[in-house]
Parts: structure tokens; C-alpha cells; sequence
């Protein structure tokens, strides 16, 4: 069948790019290549980047079908910001069984505000969880309360989650209890399932210290004004 790795949203009438754009390339060298630092590259490379990482090609000579390129690809989309390309690369290639592709995704959705959509999939097949975190978070925001607590306590009492985790994740599923006490250290790095429970609690992280994904986060309604724009302007000068 086609490999992962060949899958594209802009096809090579398109891009201007050739179907066999890789060559002789072995994958982790492609992979390498375009994950490599080019923040601070001019606006018109960055574009011709961010083309080339949705552009329609054949899989290196080695990818056997494993999508370690695609992976790459989307989390170097992710880096630059462009949650709704790497959302629409990740809906194209996925085909409901790959836990990697759905860690990537469960990110996207929870800070596009599809956090629901997200969810709801991986109660449908539980062994999508990327992390217990996230389905104790799908279990309280699909209003199984009870079953998210005790899903936390054995967690807890197993040694899965840290003490900080167990404290956010805890506060999050009952602020009242921890009324008065001083709010949890954000972790580092913060991921975004952190961001979005910090939001739950009442506490946003300000995300012009987080990468420029989490900036997407800020354009929704949810936030004033200054936020919002902000946050456009990070993701209009990352080119995304």
C-alpha cells in the first residue's frame, strides 16, 4: 500500500517540486534535514519550507511503510506554528490505529479548542491515550468525574503520575479542595495538555515565553483583545 511518508497536501503540479524530491535520501537523513532550526531564515525560505513539508512525494527508498518522515514532518510543523496544515496532514494520513499520529493530533485539538473531537475518539478506542494525564482529562470533560478521580488516586498511589502532576491534574478536577493553597509550578517544558489545565483552573499560562504553537491558543474569543493580537502577530511573523 502507499507508505505514510509519501502523503501530501500539495501535489507536485502544485509545489513545483519533483515526485521524487528525496532521491537516493535514506529516511533519518530526510528527516534530519527538515526538522533542522530555520526560525531565523527570510520569510520567502521559510515559505518554500513549510511547502516543502506539505508537498505530495515519494517516500524515501527505505521508509517501509513506518511514517517516521511524516512524523518529522508534522512535528516540525508544529514547531513553526502551522497547527491547521500539520491537523490536515495527520486527518489525511491517519487511519485510526496509530497512537503517534493521535499524540500529535490530541495536541493540535487541545490547543485549537477541538479538545472534544479528541476525546471523544479516544473513548472510543482507549489504547489512543498518548498519556494516563489525558485520559483522566477526556474523563472529566466527557463529565465521568468519578472515574477520573479514581483513575488519578490509582495513578497516584502507583507511582505513574509525579506529585506535581497529581496536583495540577487534582485541582483541575476539584478547584474547591485547594482553595487557598498556592497554585502548582508550571512544568518544564510545559506541554499542551499543562496549558490547557492551568486555563481550567483559572490560571493561563502567558504562552510569548512558550513556543510559538501555543500562540494559537490565544487567537480564540476566549481571550481579550491585546491576546489575541498578540498571538497573530507571533503566528503572522513565523509565516504560518
Amino acid at each position: 500500500g502507499p507508505s505514510p511518508d509519501s502523503v501530501g497536501l500539495i501535489s507536485p503540479a502544485v509545489s513545483g517540486l519533483p515526485h521524487d524530491l528525496w532521491g537516493v535520501g535514506l529516511t533519518v537523513e530526510v528527516a534530519q534535514a527538515v526538522t533542522r532550526d530555520r526560525l531565523d531564515s527570510l520569510p520567502v525560505l521559510r515559505q518554500l519550507v513549510l511547502t516543502i513539508l506539505l508537498a505530495e512525494t515519494a517516500a524515501p527508498i527505505d521508509s517501509e511503510g513506518k511514517g517516521i518522515l511524516l512524523q518529522a514532518r508534522i512535528d516540525k510543523l508544529l514547531q513553526l506554528g502551522a497547527l491547521e496544515q500539520a491537523a490536515a496532514l495527520i486527518d489525511l494520513a491517519d487511519q485510526g490505529e496509530s497512537s503517534d499520529l493521535f499524540r500529535r493530533a490530541f495536541d493540535v485539538a487541545l490547543l485549537t479548542g477541538h479538545e472534544d473531537r479528541a476525546c471523544q475518539r479516544m473513548t472510543d478506542n482507549p489504547g489512543l491515550a498518548p498519556t494516563l494525564q489525558a485520559r483522566v482529562f477526556c474523563l472529566a470533560r466527557g463529565g465521568e468525574w468519578d472515574a477520573a478521580v479514581v483513575t488519578l488516586q490509582t495513578a497516584e498511589a502507583l507511582g505513574q503520575v509525579s506529585h506535581d502532576q497529581a496536583a495540577l491534574m487534582g485541582r483541575f478536577l476539584d478547584p474547591d479542595l485547594f482553595e487557598g493553597e498556592p497554585v502548582p509550578r508550571p512544568p518544564v517544558p510545559v506541554t499542551p495538555l499543562d496549558w490547557k489545565m492551568f486555563e481550567g483552573i483559572g490560571e493561563p499560562l502567558p504562552t510569548t515565553t512558550l513556543p510559538v504553537a501555543f500562540a494559537y491558543a490565544e487567537i480564540s474569543p476566549n481571550f481579550g483583545w491585546k491576546a489575541q493580537i498578540e498571538a497573530a502577530e507571533r503566528l503572522t511573523a513565523a509565516g504560518t
